[in-house]
């Protein structure tokens, strides 16, 4: 069998995308990712967690908490939106995205606060949502987060603020969506050059392993393609498993 060469054509003209497996489903139309309160690491003796899935916070002190966030490499956050409860106009509750920078060699720790991110609890009327304005901000797992001109390895992490007194946080939505990746400078295959309409698409699916094109070096651009060479796009783009 061929190798694999058309899996834009799959996508484009076919409709994959067009269905959602909630966090984890394909295509690139926006998905909604919840972040709810039990995520959340750092609790207190004076957190509990009522009925309604909220944290609530009883005692005079403040809270820091953290919960984990992973999307796939690429991925890009557009919105965060808080759950919350706030009664007092003089504090809020509120949560950002973090990128924690990993001691890689030549590298220090550290953590980074990613603009535009923070959504603040500022209404003062009990249980409510607050979003932050739309943002662009691509997930990577390597990245130069705190702008010296040297890429990191990073792990992200919501951060919730808690303040004195009695608040309470439901969690976190957050709006992302897939994207194809940005096509190199230089083809791979003579016969899908940098000028042609699916050059971005040919060079994704490469990068990805999903296609290494014919034994001549070309991909086949303009071949047509078997049910049994669509599988193997599709599986291996989509991971596809079966139970045992």
């Amino acid at each position: 069998m061929k190798s694999a060469r058309h899996l834009l054509l799959a996508v484009a003209f076919l409709g994959i995308g067009a269905f959602r497996l909630d966090a984890q489903s394909y295509g690139l139309p926006d998905q909604v990712l919840t972040i709810d309160a039990s995520s959340f690491l750092g609790f207190g003796a004076e957190a509990i967690t009522e009925s309604s899935g909220y944290l609530i916070k009883q005692n005079a002190g403040e809270l820091q908490l953290y919960a984990p966030l992973q999307l796939p490499d690429g991925a890009v956050i557009t919105r965060l939106c808080l759950y919350a409860r706030n009664e007092d106009v003089s504090n809020v509750v509120n949560v950002s995205l973090q990128a924690v920078k990993l001691a890689s060699p030549g590298h220090a720790p550290g953590v980074v606060s990613i603009p535009g991110t923070l959504a603040l609890a500022d209404f003062h009327n009990g249980y409510g949502e607050v979003c932050t304005n739309p943002i662009s901000y691509e997930f990577h797992e390597t990245a130069d987060v705190d702008g010296d001109q040297a890429p990191e390895l990073v792990a992200h992490r919501l951060r919730a603020f808690v303040p004195f007194g009695a608040f309470a946080l439901g969690g976190v939505r957050i709006t992302w969506h897939r994207q194809v990746s940005a096509p190199p400078a230089a083809a791979t295959f003579p016969d899908v050059p940098t000028s042609h309409l699916f050059f971005q698409h040919v060079e994704a699916l490469y990068a990805a392993g999903i296609t290494a094109g014919y034994g001549n070096g070309n991909f086949g651009v303009n071949d047509p393609i078997t049910r049994g060479q669509m599988a193997v796009f599709l599986a291996k783009a989509l991971g596809l498993h079966w139970a045992n």
